[in-house]
């Protein structure tokens, strides 16, 4: 960053003042902060969209999980209550009628 002199400056064949140099150092100044403003800008966008990306697969990865964990739950009750029901199945998938002698 440049700060003004006290002295003249000679600038395209003619004698600069001390304001036109503090003007054109002022402009310097807004030119370099426009510039960084700008860069911030788009480092934030391209952040905010990586961000928002990540989100999205987060969320479907947490549904799948959750998807999951709920059907082994159901299949577990399933397999289970089979296992523990009263009812008998015979070779043919009929119910089993015990045979007195």
């Amino acid at each position: 960053m440049k700060y003004f002199s006290t002295g003249e400056k000679k600038h395209e064949g003619k004698f600069q003042t001390q304001m036109e140099m503090s003007v054109e150092n002022i402009h310097a100044t807004f030119v370099e902060i426009d510039s960084w403003m700008r860069d911030q800008y788009f480092e934030n966008s391209r952040t905010e969209y990586y961000a928002e990306k990540l989100n999205r697969r987060v969320s479907w990865r947490s549904f799948i999980q959750t998807a999951i964990i709920l059907i082994t739950g159901f299949g577990q009750v399933y397999i289970l209550r089979r296992f523990f029901s009263d009812t008998k199945t015979g070779p043919s998938g009929g119910p089993v009628i015990p045979v007195k002698l």
